[in-house]
């Protein structure tokens, strides 16, 4: 891995001048390492030349002498000599380091365990580039197996290597592994103890921008860009301008719209509807023979009328004109109170005397489509009340000098623009 494909700006990214401390300091510790296990393997060769010479002069010594075979373990004395030169081969193969330490001759890096690309200045010398070379091993190390006993000097383990003693070469401690910081959005991972570079940059996680925030790495918390424009909803008469996204307010309410209190309804706000206060309630004219209770106001009326009855001249009647009448307001309004039948028989009388009706009692009773009783009049007797109201209202005693139309409360008939008076018994009156 290049230097400069760490992303600029990380949270541990390595400054240059670090990265080559650390490069050198790996480089002097390997060739350290080198130097000793050389040293070593010098200090066991002569010990085997020593030990040749030795058996040697030792077999010169008994081919002149008493004729013993020190080294022999057989009748043929070289034998022993080679036996003891095999033997000591055997030793030096079983004690040897484990495979993966670079003493023996069958060598191979742990490429898994070294960045290879990441070169070390083998020189001590920063000569400004990427030319320096991963320290090697020994080539060709002859592996020993020291016959005295020694106490180990250990050449500590590092982030790859185990420990190696600096005199027979034997492994101790295990490597302990990098120990990596990162990666993080902007840079790769890189091992606290020795720098090397290891996973690449994560890359930022972004969130989209809004109201509140830029564009925004929800790992590292970097922004980018602007935030988004608020979404404002208009103000109301309560609320000022509001973000309908994120609730930031800009400017004020813009208040209520009152509309003054009526009689019916309090203030009322002509924008929200909101009410406050009561209403004021009406101011009441008093009932008249002309018009009912009428609020002065806003001309709201209540009730009914007062009657306008009074004595007005008096008929020409007959005993059939009598009859006719009494007959009439018994069907009508036999079941009504006194003045509710007198109201029926002084419709008839105040119809006689209108110009826009028949100016007698037959003439209005049996008008075509007036009353639907009339057919019957003539097959039914009226009660002795009927007959006397027939002649009360007949001598110009009425109850009111202005009705002309009545109906019955049960009905649902509608009369359009004829006016109301008022409800006497169990028929409504009208002018």
């Amino acid at each position: 891995m290049d230097r400069n494909d760490i992303p600029a700006g990380g949270q541990n990214m390595m400054q240059p001048g670090n990265d080559r401390n650390r490069k050198q300091k790996r480089g002097r510790e390997l060739r350290s390492r080198a130097k000793m296990l050389l040293t070593a393997a010098l200090a066991a060769a002569v010990v085997m030349v020593t030990v040749y010479f030795v058996g040697v002069s030792l077999r010169s010594e008994d081919l002149e002498g008493d004729g013993s075979d020190t080294f022999a373990d057989s009748d043929t004395g070289t034998d022993g000599l080679l036996a003891l030169s095999n033997e000591t081969a055997a030793n030096q193969t079983t004690e040897t380091a484990p495979n993966d330490f670079y003493i023996g001759i069958n060598y191979t890096p742990d490429t898994n365990a070294v960045d290879t690309s990441d070169t070390v200045d083998t020189d001590d010398v920063d000569d400004g580039g990427d030319t320096d070379v991963e320290p090697q091993p020994p080539a060709a190390v002859t592996p020993v197996n020291l016959t005295a006993e020694h106490e180990h000097k250990w050449i500590p383990a590092t982030c790859t290597l185990p420990a190696v003693c600096r005199i027979c070469g034997r492994e101790g401690e295990s490597a302990h592994g990098h120990v990596w910081s990162g990666p993080t959005c902007t840079s790769a991972s890189v091992c606290e103890v020795c720098g090397y570079r290891g996973e690449g940059a994560s890359g930022h996680k972004w969130i989209e921008a809004t109201c509140e925030h830029p564009k925004m790495c929800t790992v590292c918390g970097e922004t980018e860009g602007e935030k988004a424009p608020h979404s404002w909803a208009a103000a109301t008469c309560t609320k000022p301008k509001t973000c309908t996204v994120c609730g930031a307010t800009k400017g004020e309410p813009n208040g209520h719209k009152w509309k003054k209190a009526t009689c019916t309804t309090p203030e009322i706000c002509t924008v929200c509807g909101k009410t406050q206060g009561k209403a004021k309630g009406h101011t009441w004219v008093a009932a008249s023979t002309s018009a009912p209770k009428r609020c002065s106001v806003c001309g709201a009326t209540e009730g009914d009328k007062l009657p306008d009855g009074g004595k007005v001249s008096a008929l020409k009647y007959d005993d059939d004109d009598v009859k006719m009448l009494a007959a009439l307001i018994y069907l009508e309004a036999s079941g009504s109170s006194y003045d509710g039948r007198w109201a029926v028989g002084t419709v008839v009388v105040n119809r006689v005397r209108s110009s826009k009706f028949a100016n007698t009692v037959e003439g209005v009773i049996y008008a075509n489509g007036q009353f639907t009783v009339a057919g019957r009049i003539a097959s039914t007797t009226p009660s002795q009340s009927c007959i006397e109201i027939a002649k009360k209202c007949l001598d110009g005693e009425l109850y009111d000098k202005s009705i002309l139309y009545f109906k019955s409360s049960s009905s649902s008939k509608s009369w359009g623009s004829r006016k109301y008076c008022f409800k006497v018994g169990n028929n409504y009156f009208y002018t």
